[in-house]
């Protein structure tokens, strides 16, 4: 990483697609980190992985730049006067495509949001402005309906700040594309990004980071047999069993794979997601002070949702059902809470407010 060198940033259109060797070095400046990075060395292949990987850090807001030590031989490499080259600060100055659209976008939520806050019957009040985080996620559960809370943060999400890091830029992009349907990987994100508030982790680059890892947490299925990845965990032959175990390291693996922006507390997040404070969870069998704390938030949530849609037992339950079980403290097979009290009290408050009468 190189801060505060001589640089000049460049339009990629000045490459592409028309090259593939160029004997100049590109670098890549980063809006967060306020610093230059190499990205490819000169004489090395702009091939189709790297251009893509490219386009991608572009769209995010990154900057292609070059390092005035090989401005020379840039401009004769491409045949271009020194006057179409725009200099660093008039660069910086004009923000990126990827900053106008968010700007855009943040004016359409503020504007919503003072619309909804003038009219006090509206009901595209933010659920998260109004209500404890307790009772905004037991409305979802005893309703079935998660999309009113999956909105909510989402909106929160987008108006994170571009400039704290990769990854948190990385989970305001997702939120933008994906975060908008009511499924089981939205309804895990939500509820452990809502466990994480309650248990004082507000941040945006904590939010930001149990975001991405409930998001991201199960796409190493992907590399695993279909029948297998759809069959009853409680259904699965040892064989089975140890191929299913692999997939937090099959995800680490693609995430890398894939270039995409996540950080190493993320990975570790995904990595230990089914670990357990006794020790008893794979695929090291870390226990205790070992665990990173939102592993085991996303790890008791994921436990309750897969419960309900069936993914445990080959069974599905109303999650409010679940929730009851859960609440009235009855272990049975495939959903056990074996976590330390902390994360055990803060998930029996969010999730069972208003059932514990019922059941008690």
């Amino acid at each position: 990483m190189i801060k505060d060198a001589g640089y000049f940033h460049i339009n990629i259109d000045f490459l592409l697609p028309k090259y593939t060797f160029f004997p100049f070095s590109i670098h890549v400046y980063s809006l967060s980190a306020k610093s230059y990075s190499l990205f490819l060395k000169g004489n090395n292949p702009l091939d189709p992985p790297k251009r893509n990987e490219l386009q991608k850090i572009i769209e995010e807001g990154g900057i292609v730049s070059i390092s005035i030590n090989q401005k020379k031989t840039f401009i004769n490499f491409l045949g271009l006067n020194e006057s179409d080259i725009f200099s660093q600060d008039e660069i910086e100055e004009k923000p990126s495509e990827f900053e106008i659209k968010r700007e855009e976008k943040l004016k359409e939520l503020r504007e919503n949001q003072l619309n909804s806050e003038m009219n006090s019957n509206s009901n595209n009040t933010s659920v998260l402005s109004h209500q404890n985080d307790a009772t905004v996620v037991n409305s979802s559960i005893q309703k079935d309906d998660f999309l009113p809370l999956i909105e909510s943060i989402r909106e929160e999400v987008l108006c994170f700040s571009l400039y704290i890091s990769q990854s948190v830029s990385f989970a305001v992009g997702l939120a933008d594309k994906a975060f908008n349907v009511d499924n089981c990987t939205n309804r895990i994100t939500a509820v452990s990004y809502m466990m994480a508030k309650v248990m004082g982790m507000k941040s945006e680059q904590d939010l930001a980071d149990i975001f991405l890892a409930s998001q991201l947490h199960h796409i190493g299925f992907t590399q695993i047999e279909k029948s297998l990845s759809r069959k009853a965990y409680l259904d699965l032959n040892d064989q089975e069993s140890k191929e299913y175990k692999n997939h937090p390291g099959l995800t680490q693996h693609l995430t890398r794979k894939l270039g995409l922006h996540v950080n190493d507390r993320i990975i570790k997040i995904i990595l230990e997601h089914h670990e357990r404070e006794d020790g008893c969870g794979f695929p090291s069998r870390k226990m205790g002070a070992n665990l990173e704390p939102l592993s085991q938030v996303l790890g008791v949530v994921s436990m309750a949702f897969e419960y309900a849609e069936g993914k445990v037992t080959g069974v599905k339950k109303p999650i409010n059902t679940v929730c009851s079980t859960i609440s009235s403290g009855g272990t049975i097979p495939g959903l056990e809470l074996n976590f330390n009290q902390t994360i055990y009290n803060n998930f029996i408050s969010l999730m069972t407010l208003n059932i514990k009468d019922k059941v008690a």
